[in-house]
């Protein structure tokens, strides 16, 4: 397909459309409401599309839940119907930011403990730690040399084509006041390392401290697994460990009371669930679909997540199927497969579960697929860090081609060099704002650096 026809794409207002019901439907961890009700639309959307065969995968786990979506109410402590609850020293904390999943709960009265500051220079042993609420605060970046795994998560790395504009340095952890994005990464991912310790400890409760604005650590919820190994999968056994968090702000007189050994009390109203989420396989056949001669392309995304634009891979994929739809199949060389899958924000991620896999269960239709294409996180607006002390979270003024928009980000794992051109001429020609293309860890990008690799 040389260019493309703008007469097969959907219309802005149908874009706009399905955005606006998925929205209103709230977090899709698989199997919940949320997601019943976006997943039920995706199926309802693709026989008008062309799409043949559907077939599916369920998938049991055990979903943690905090009913705290849509109220803010929830975090706020003087509203009455807060679920997360934070008194320290006899002081309650204004907005508790948000929760570790998988943490547990407390009893309705919450927790009252002693508390005990995670010094990473000096750190309390497990004795020190056992029956209090462990109080952590995230650490701040290291300095350089960077290793590769730092550059790749936490640096703009370099790359096989970007569109122009203006970019932050390569190979340097972005300012917040010009993108959150890599700054959030670096505070979050430390949970998991945090919960470890508490585990291992036998805490009673755990707060963690972000290193950022209210804004930013409001509603902020990490993938974290609460077991002894730090494993997830079905059956696993979690530890209850009630972890709440905190904005920077809200975190600041918690820091100095945990120091002091004073005492706090934490609540968290949470619960454990037997959900059932489901993968999902559509087929939109090309000209020798189900003769041996047949060809596929498999397109993935993930079904599940906890905001607007994280999952919503999901109306990606129904607009590529409403566009080839419109090329007749004796026309279409390949079958296009659409995979939709739902265990990226259950426990421990797809490796947890792989036995869900729609292709470990099927290996023998790996045979005819030829190329693979993921998508996700489609049409988000860049935030950042403002004003005093950088505690205002508000969108970036920036244009969208110098970063006012969340960068596309393009993987092409092969390093085929025609792609990166079509890529880069499909870029060009349809005015797409703001593009990043990386081969990855194979060769050195176009300045003679380190390409990463796209950060789901």
């Amino acid at each position: 397909m040389p260019q493309v026809n703008p007469h097969f794409m959907i219309t802005p207002d149908q874009a706009w459309d399905w955005a606006s019901f998925k929205s209103q439907g709230g977090p899709t961890y698989a199997g919940s409401a949320g997601w019943k009700r976006y997943t039920d639309f995706l199926i309802s959307k693709m026989p008008e599309f062309g799409a043949v065969d559907l077939d599916y995968v369920e998938i049991p786990y055990d979903h943690y839940i905090v009913d705290d979506w849509p109220d803010r109410r929830t975090h706020i402590y003087d509203s009455g119907m807060a679920l997360e609850k934070l008194i320290s020293d006899g002081t309650p904390v204004p907005v508790v930011a948000s929760y570790g999943m998988t943490s547990g709960f407390t009893p309705a009265e919450g927790i009252t403990a002693p508390m005990v500051y995670y010094d990473p220079t000096h750190p309390p042993d497990n004795a020190q730690i056992a029956g209090k609420i462990l109080v952590c605060q995230t650490v701040q970046y290291p300095d350089p040399p960077y290793t590769s795994s730092f550059l790749d998560n936490f640096t703009l790395t370099d790359y096989e084509w970007r569109s122009p504009g203006k970019w932050a340095p390569l190979f340097t952890p972005p300012h917040t006041s010009a993108t959150t994005s890599y700054h959030s990464r670096w505070v979050w991912s430390q949970l998991n390392a945090f919960a470890a310790i508490g585990i291992k400890g036998h805490a009673a409760g755990m707060v963690v401290v972000y290193d950022l604005s209210p804004g930013a650590a409001f509603g902020l919820a990490q993938r974290s697994v609460y077991t002894p190994d730090g494993k997830a999968g079905l059956g696993a056994v979690y530890v209850n460990c009630p972890t709440l968090t905190l904005d920077r702000v809200n975190g600041a007189k918690v820091l100095v009371d945990a120091k002091a050994g004073k005492a706090a009390t934490l609540t968290l109203s949470a619960h454990f669930e037997r959900n059932t989420g489901k993968a999902i396989i559509a087929y939109l056949p090309g000209k020798n679909y189900g003769t041996p001669r047949d060809e596929q392309v498999l397109l993935a995304t993930h079904t599940d997540a906890m905001s607007l634009i994280e999952e919503n891979g999901g109306l990606g994929l129904l607009g590529i199927m409403s566009y080839f739809n419109h090329i007749p199949k004796t026309a279409r060389p390949r079958t296009l497969i659409f995979y939709f899958d739902c265990r990226h924000f259950m426990p421990g991620a797809e490796a947890a579960w792989p036995q869900f896999d729609y292709y470990t269960i099927h290996p023998e239709r790996l045979k005819t697929i030829v190329a693979t294409l993921g998508m996700e996180h489609m049409g988000g607006r860049q935030t950042v860090e403002a004003g005093p002390g950088g505690n205002n979270y508000v969108y970036s003024s920036e244009l969208p081609e110098n970063g006012g928009v969340i960068t596309s980000l393009m993987d092409v794992y092969n390093n085929n060099i025609w792609l990166v051109e079509a890529i880069a001429k499909a870029a060009t020609d349809h005015h797409w704002p703001r593009v990043d293309v990386k081969a990855g860890n194979v060769e050195p990008g176009l300045n003679g650096g380190f390409q990463g690799s796209v950060k789901s």
